[in-house]
Order: structure tokens, then sequence, then C-alpha cells
């Protein structure tokens, strides 16, 4: 994980983005998802958009092909769902999306690059227990257990605390 931090205005999101799009040709096996934080209400509602998002990228070529119907894509229901739940339906999501051949060897899926950039990353730790669920999240979807599946995430931030006195990340 990157964590860049800094004051208003610094041009911290401009980097990550001329970085990104200066490389993003040498990089074909990449898909990148790019989010602000601040338009999620919750950490439940930014993972839905993860998952409903990951088909328009990932996907089409199945859709396309009919090896996936498009009602297969759909979110199911999260109202009841923990963080651990939500984000193991997630992983299973992202890695089905990107085997787009059942014959793909598992060397070939670990190839594929899940960049996850997250703007106003800090909007998940407005409370003690939104920071802890976060960084919750973040540590299951860098888990190294998920040898096919480990994404590349860019937090950008205005405040450096979201890492402070925290040892889970």
């Amino acid at each position: 994980m990157l964590y860049i931090c800094g004051h208003p205005g610094q041009g911290k999101s401009a980097v990550v983005d001329q970085v990104l799009s200066d490389h993003i040709e040498k990089l074909p096996k990449v898909v990148i998802f790019r989010y602000n934080a601040m338009n999620f209400e919750s950490l439940k509602k930014f993972i839905i958009k993860i998952m409903d998002d990951v088909p328009l990228k990932a996907v089409s070529e199945q859709i396309a092909s009919k090896r996936v119907k498009p009602d297969d894509t759909v979110t199911e229901d999260f109202e009841d769902a923990t963080i651990e739940e939500m984000t193991a339906k997630l992983i299973r999501h992202i890695k089905m999306s990107f085997s787009l051949n059942k014959n793909r060897k598992k060397e070939q899926e670990a190839n594929m690059k899940f960049i996850l950039v997250i703007d106003e990353i800090d909007n998940f730790s407005k409370s003690t227990q939104a920071k802890n669920s976060f960084l919750n999240f973040l540590n299951l979807l860098m888990d190294k257990e998920h040898s096919t599946f480990r994404p590349h995430i860019v937090g950008i931030a205005n405040s450096v605390e979201l890492f402070q006195n925290s040892n889970k990340i």
C-alpha cells in the first residue's frame, strides 16, 4: 500500500494521476479503479460500488461473449453482512472477474494487477469504529492468503493520522 498525505492543494491526486497515465501503456494487464471516499457515506457502500464497477471493466469481455450473464454481476443486498463477509465476497468477485478464461493458470492470474486508488481516504476514519473497520478491510484485502489476488492500493489523504497508532497495516 502506498499512502500519500499532505496539505490540501499540494498536488497529491494530480501526481498519482500523472504517474498512472504515464505508465498505463507499459502495464497491459492492469485494471485501475479510482474512487473519492467523500462520495460514500459508509464503507459498505464503498465495497458495493467496487463490486458493481468490477464487471464494467473486467467482465465486459465475458458478458460480450455470453460466458457470463449481466445478472450474474449484480451485487446482492448486504444490509446485514459484516465487513469481513463483504470483503471475502469482493475478493471472490474480483478473482472470478479476472479469470476470463477457464483454462487460465494461476500464474497468469497472478500477473493481473488490480490497482485501487482511494482519494480522501481519511474520510473512512471519522470515528474510531469506522477507522478500525476500514483498516480491517484493508488488511483482509491485502492478506497474503489470496495468492492470485493481491491488490495494489494507493491512499491519498490530507491527514497523516489514519495509520498513526495503528499496527494493523
